[in-house]
């Protein structure tokens, strides 16, 4: 579906556009509260491209308070498909206690 939908089929192309409005409606719940200038989005609907971006985009300006809409940008992962493990390896690496830190207390 993602790939027909990159290619322009009308029909995939819709389906890929309104769960873009829906998830840009969550995001705007999350943006109202931490306020961010960015937001990048990673997963296998990216890969349909701007019709996927830009109603995510368009959603999150219309459903976001107006001072964070003014400033906010929706953006591709550029780690692509690797993005959330990525992720979670450097959160576990940037949380965990330095190796000899037991030697120190």
């Amino acid at each position: 579906m993602v790939a027909a939908a990159a290619a322009g089929d009308p029909p995939c192309r819709r389906v890929v556009e309104d769960v873009g409005h829906s998830l840009g409606r969550g995001v705007a719940l999350v943006g109202n509260l931490v306020d961010p200038e960015v937001v990048v989005l990673g997963g296998p609907l990216v890969a349909a491209g701007e019709p996927f971006l830009a109603a995510v985009t368009a959603s999150l300006r219309r459903s976001v308070i107006p001072s964070v809409a003014h400033r906010v940008r929706v953006v591709p992962a550029a780690l692509g498909a690797r993005t959330e493990v990525l992720g979670a390896l450097a959160l576990a690496r940037s949380s965990a206690p330095p190796p000899y830190a037991h030697l120190l207390d």
